[in-house]
């Protein structure tokens, strides 16, 4: 028989294992196996979050390389860079002209607010707030 050769070695005497030692084991690889498991799900959806991100940068990048790319026209809008008084576009007069009306509108259009706020009592104003 094959079991009769085993009765003459030296660890006949062994009982093996017990259940208390084999469900500790599987605890212990249970624990592994589920920590691998949450390991898995977060670096999955870390590469999924990454993808997004670079997706949108290369996305950004290529519409900013696009925008670059355009020319803005706007010697189209006054006829190849000329307007009607004959000073061209990129003129550094016409370029102060047009920044000097631009702070005058905006200093017109800031005057009736800061009139408004000066005849106001900041006591009567914070707590009406």
């Amino acid at each position: 028989m094959p079991l009769e050769k085993f009765k003459d070695c030296k660890c006949a005497g062994e009982a093996g294992m017990s259940l208390a030692e084999v469900m500790v084991a599987m605890l212990i690889m249970v624990t592994g196996i589920l920590t691998m498991a949450q390991m898995f799900m977060l670096s999955t959806n870390s590469n999924l979050s990454a993808r997004r991100t670079t997706l949108t940068s290369v996305l950004a990048e290529q519409k900013v390389e696009q925008l670059r790319a355009l020319t803005w026209g706007f010697e189209k809008l006054v006829g190849i860079g000329v307007n009607v008084s004959g000073a061209r576009m990129s003129d550094p007069l016409t370029l102060a002209a047009a920044a000097s009306l631009l702070a005058v509108v905006t200093a017109i259009a800031c005057v009736e607010p800061v009139v408004r706020a000066t005849r106001l009592d900041p006591a009567l104003a914070l707590r009406s707030e």
